[in-house]
């Protein structure tokens, strides 16, 4: 036992030393590398003790089970030399009811005493004890097996019966000197070990449970260790995470107010320009000119809206929108925008939503925009909703240029465009409004034929939420 824990200190004083050199000489080791190589030594240096503590054990039972076996067979050897003379007779009832007595010894069952293959003494039960012809001893020899929970212990007396002397002295009335069988002269020892072997269960138990309690504590503390470093880190990433979104939303508040001072000048610009290309006393060259600049600050106020709605949050105001009516009202503008060439249509769902209807009109009139620009040539487009369970899908659908697959991951990308003309800001707009209801958004193209935009993840408004609408309305 006290080897065992000398062991175990000198294996986790040499571990910790190594640790520590290994701290000092490779600094940039993980700390979950660490606690996984300390949980496995501590392991393995708990197992080492244990199996340490149950060998102790285990010998110590042995050792007191052959301890008694040689108490017995000692007290056996010794009423033979009292009670056998010369190796020719001996005193049958007096050495019967000795060995009677030892047999009644705690953890013995029995005794035998053979000459040869005849068994000439018995005491106690011998049911287990093995036939005279399986003991295998040479001249002064001694053995043991066990079976079961019983082990035989077996010894050669040859020697020790026919040299022995014993003095005849007076023997005691009604007893007499029996003359012995012919030799070789054994004694077997039958002892009960079922309390030694239960024993050994215990202990065995007892390490393995020790062993797995231990297990589990060092498993329990690794844990609770990789949990601090990686709690420790994720407040680390969590801080510089809120630190760039809080400078994130200054430069965006920062920018925004730039784009708004920027449109003042080029409002300026624009109504000069119109002057100039409404006055008489302009040339046509002059007026030429003037229009240009008014397109290309209309196109660069567009910009500068398209980058304010990005970069100003997008909280839904939430309310019932009826689908049917809704675009009922955007279709006529939508065929207009797409000046006889690009043809709307809608499929009637029948369904009311919860949603921002404005910031929902927002989103379909950048999903029109783009379904024209990716009808040069005209084309179809269409808007359907597929209804399941308490939500709804609506998906606009045009017969266009389509998409290829490697930039189908970029279109909500701030500033890619695949049209010269593109802001590259629409569908990043549309992206956040559309997170912002808590929806997803996924495309579906064929290059060259189709592409398909749905809205995913639509709250559909139940009846009862229209009923306590109506009242509130009447109310």
């Amino acid at each position: 036992m006290n080897g065992g824990y000398l062991h175990f200190q000198v294996g986790a004083a040499v571990f910790l030393l190594l640790l520590y050199w290994i701290l000092r000489r490779y600094p940039e080791i993980k700390a979950r590398w660490l606690t996984g190589a300390l949980s496995t030594v501590l392991a393995i240096l708990s197992l080492f003790v244990f199996m340490l503590t149950y060998k102790a054990e285990l010998d110590e039972q042995n050792a007191s089970l052959s301890q008694k076996a040689e108490i017995v067979l000692s007290a056996v050897k010794a009423g033979i030399s009292v009670h056998v003379r010369r190796g020719t007779q001996y005193m049958g009832e007096r050495l019967s009811i000795y060995l009677n007595e030892l047999s009644t010894n705690t953890d013995v069952e029995g005794i035998a005493f053979n000459a040869g293959s005849e068994t000439v003494m018995t005491a106690g039960n011998l049911s287990h004890l093995a036939p005279p012809e399986e003991w295998t001893l040479a001249d002064g020899g001694n053995d043991w097996g066990r079976t079961g929970n019983h082990a035989t212990f077996y010894i050669d007396v040859t020697s020790f019966t026919t040299d022995h002397e014993v003095p005849v002295g007076r023997v005691p009335p009604n007893q007499r000197w029996s003359d012995l069988p012919p030799g070789p002269y054994r004694l077997a020892v039958l002892m009960n070990v079922e309390r030694v072997l239960h024993a050994n269960r215990e202990a065995r138990l007892q390490c393995l449970i020790s062993w797995l309690l231990s297990l589990v504590a060092i498993v329990l503390g690794a844990m609770g260790f990789l949990s601090s470093q990686k709690r420790r880190s994720l407040e680390t990433e969590l801080a510089v995470t809120q630190e760039r979104a809080a400078q994130q939303e200054r430069l965006t508040h920062l920018s925004a107010g730039l784009a708004h001072e920027t449109k003042n000048p080029l409002g300026v610009v624009r109504l000069l320009a119109q002057s100039i290309a409404g006055s008489e006393q302009s040339s046509p060259r002059s007026k030429g000119m003037a229009r240009d600049i008014i397109d290309e600050v209309d196109r660069t106020v567009g910009q500068l809206n398209s980058f304010m709605t990005f970069a100003r949050p997008a909280e839904p105001d939430l309310a019932i929108v009826e689908l049917d009516a809704f675009f009922a009202q955007l279709l006529p503008l939508f065929n207009a925008e797409g000046d006889g060439k690009v043809e709307f249509t809608y499929e009637n769902t029948g369904a009311s939503v919860w949603a921002d209807s404005e910031k929902l009109r927002r989103i379909y009139l950048n999903l029109a925009i783009n379904a024209i620009q990716a009808c040069p040539s005209g084309g179809q487009v269409t808007i359907r909703g597929t209804e399941d369970d308490a939500t709804i899908a609506l998906e606009l659908r045009d017969t266009g240029v389509g998409v290829k697959p490697e930039d189908l991951p970029k279109l909500t990308q701030p500033y890619f465009s695949r049209f010269k003309r593109g802001t590259g800001l629409g569908l990043s707009i549309v992206d956040k409004m559309v997170r912002a209801h808590g929806w997803s958004l996924s495309f579906e193209s064929e290059e060259g034929k189709s592409t398909t935009v749905r809205i995913n993840g639509i709250r559909v408004a139940s009846k009862h939420d229209e009923e306590e609408r109506d009242r509130g309305r009447r109310g």
